[in-house]
């Protein structure tokens, strides 16, 4: 970190808070975990998306002890994903809210961050599958260019050859 902190690279500086702050989560270390989390948002300042991910975190977090905060970390990190318009993390948010309202038995809420969740993870596949889709129609028209082109150059020879013969 002291590093990245030495040449101001404060983004890296949050990651690798971020970072730590998980490694301390997993070990059940949650007053570790909580320090890093609040440095890296610190240094984060004005990324909304690394912000959104470290408070994802900290709902994770809460939610692990049992604290009643979760629910407001994991909505706050949603309004961060949607403001920052990543998909990805916005289906994951989605799912935990689900999660934890279905462990605390609120079936309504529970429901409807389901079915946001669903929906969002589909729009995620119909993009990757319109993204491959495209890719691949690129790949087909430069294998189409490169026919063409070999086409052309074997035109080429052959009007030489004719020529030469011609003369």
């Amino acid at each position: 970190i002291g590093e990245y902190q030495a040449i101001g690279d404060s983004l890296n500086v949050g990651r690798m808070y971020n970072f730590y702050g998980n490694l301390n989560k997993d070990r059940g270390d949650v007053k570790g975990a909580e320090n890093c989390y609040e440095n890296a948002i610190k240094f984060y300042r004005n990324n909304m998306l690394g912000v959104a991910y470290v408070v994802f975190n900290r709902g994770k977090l809460a939610q692990q002890i049992g604290s009643n905060a979760a629910e407001k970390y994991y909505t706050e990190a949603l309004n961060y994903a949607e403001k920052s318009k990543e998909k990805t993390l916005m289906r994951d948010v989605l799912f935990a809210l689900y999660s934890l309202k279905k462990q605390n038995n609120n079936a309504d809420a529970s429901l409807r961050y389901y079915e946001r969740y669903v929906s969002l993870k589909d729009s995620i596949e119909s993009d990757k599958n319109k993204e491959r889709i495209a890719e691949l129609e690129f790949e087909n028209d430069i294998k189409l260019l490169e026919h063409v082109n070999e086409n052309q150059e074997l035109r080429l020879q052959e009007d030489e050859l004719k020529n030469n013969q011609f003369r």
